[in-house]
């Protein structure tokens, strides 16, 4: 964990971010908690920070995937707190919908790995808060947030505009989700959203343009490391202007529609091609084992033939053959 500016400390978990806002002795807020898990670690944090007596304002939250609100409802009980999110976010964490599914026909190991989440739910009917129309933070007072969907409906991000720091959610993030070197390497960046949970590509390659006109100079992301320095408003201007849109998957032309209420249009699944080879795959090792079986058989009636007639069996042994499957 960092102060990546002014009452403003980052502690980068393995998957999500949380953000501590404000100075102790004063109000504070938390931004985000990260997966399911981490609620002994953010208050502890906390209590380390400004007193085991304190609690936050509330708890904001840029969106309500997973790794996002995993530990927003224990942390909501523990501290008796609201939870603002924007209001389109309001029923996916509050038990009234489901996210849309996964795309994992978009590429990318973290596409593949989508194939086997689970739906995550959580209800946070009890502590939920719609953030402010008019853009102001409860808590606060010197913050706005911008809405910057895409990558999910109701997405945020907050701004200080005066020392222009930005908490982004994961409309940028700052290493590659999307591929396996980019999780092991963490090597810092600006990057997409994490391709396989984006639903709607054109709005989210725009939420990265309104968030570059802002000229951040400090950029805390959802996941990696805070990036700053004078050269970052050049820096996200151009890789907004470069913003790379996947060239195939479910919903880079035929984005997700919500609404208050939830899901109003989920396009219909791409093409995946991996069930059927993983099918032939199956039937291929089938045949092979079969095969193998048959002639075993084959070859144990000979040699039983052969041993009855000329008593010399074990003349010959079979060699082993050993070998080796590529690496995942």
């Amino acid at each position: 964990m960092r102060l990546i500016a002014p009452g403003v400390l980052q502690i980068e978990f393995n998957i999500g971010n949380v953000y501590l806002v404000g100075e102790p002795g004063e109000p504070w807020v938390v931004v985000d908690t990260s997966m399911p898990g981490h609620f002994e670690q953010v208050r502890n944090v906390a209590s380390g920070r400004f007193g085991a007596d304190s609690r936050p304002e509330a708890i904001l939250l840029t969106h309500g995937h997973m790794d996002h609100i995993g530990s927003a409802l224990e942390l909501a009980s523990y501290w008796g707190v609201p939870v603002y999110a924007h209001p389109l976010e309001k029923p996916f964490i509050t038990g009234q919908a489901t996210y849309p599914p996964a795309d994992p026909t978009v590429g990318g190991a973290f596409a593949f790995m989508s194939r086997f989440f689970k739906p995550y739910a959580v209800d946070l009917s009890d502590h939920y808060q719609p953030l402010p129309e008019d853009g102001s933070v409860p808590g606060l007072p010197e913050w706005h947030w911008h809405h910057t969907p895409g990558h999910a409906p109701g997405q945020v991000a907050f701004f200080r505009e005066s020392d222009r720091v930005l908490l982004t959610g994961d409309a940028v993030t700052t290493y590659n989700v999307d591929t396996v070197s980019g999780w092991t390497r963490r090597e810092p960046g600006l990057f997409r959203p994490p391709s396989a949970t984006t639903i709607d590509w054109t709005a989210a390659r725009k939420s990265v343009k309104r968030l570059a006109a802002l000229e951040p100079l400090v950029l805390g992301p959802g996941h990696g490391e805070a990036l700053s320095g004078d050269d970052l408003p050049e820096r996200l201007a151009e890789f907004s202007e470069a913003f790379i849109i996947p060239l195939k998957g479910r919903y880079v032309t035929d984005p997700v529609v919500t609404d208050e209420n939830g899901i109003v249009y989920l396009p219909p699944p791409a093409p995946d091609p991996l069930p059927r080879v993983a099918a032939g795959v199956a039937v291929a090792a089938a045949v092979v084992g079969l095969g193998f079986l048959a002639a075993k058989k084959k070859h144990n009636s000979g040699s039983s033939s052969s041993s009855d007639g000329n008593g010399d069996a074990d003349a010959e042994s079979e060699p082993n053959a050993d070998g080796k499957s590529p690496g995942a």
